[in-house]
């Protein structure tokens, strides 16, 4: 696994969600929470997403590599509950939603959007 370290107010700074009710359940000792032998947060999930949703959180700006899978991204956002609706990422899925992928010049479209989250 990696270890990732942040505070409260970044996990917090789109509003509750998991990560939020994670360690707040932690704090209040609500429900058994899984960590480590150093007792870190253990949550088992993609790091190389967490970290972009951990950079979105930190910034509210997308750095998103070209090898990332935008829908893969919107999956991992909607585990951990975090609210997008506002933000560049929705714009980016509504269009990348509404192409086709029939072969035609809508695909080079598409590629070149994707390129274009690399570079934010």
């Amino acid at each position: 696994g990696k270890l990732c370290m942040t505070t409260k107010t970044t996990i917090s700074s789109k509003g509750n969600n998991f990560l939020t009710a994670l360690v707040e359940s932690y704090e209040d000792k609500k429900f058994e929470v899984v960590t480590d032998e150093n007792g870190y947060l253990f949550i088992d999930r993609n790091s190389i997403y967490f970290d972009i949703i951990l950079e979105y959180l930190r910034t509210s700006e997308w750095v998103i590599p070209s090898n990332i899978t935008i829908t893969r991204l919107e999956k991992e956002l909607e585990f951990y509950c975090i609210d997008y609706n506002d933000s560049f990422l929705n714009r980016v899925l509504i269009d990348d939603n509404n192409l086709e992928d029939n072969g035609s010049s809508n695909n080079k479209k598409k590629k070149k959007m994707i390129n274009i989250y690399s570079r934010l």
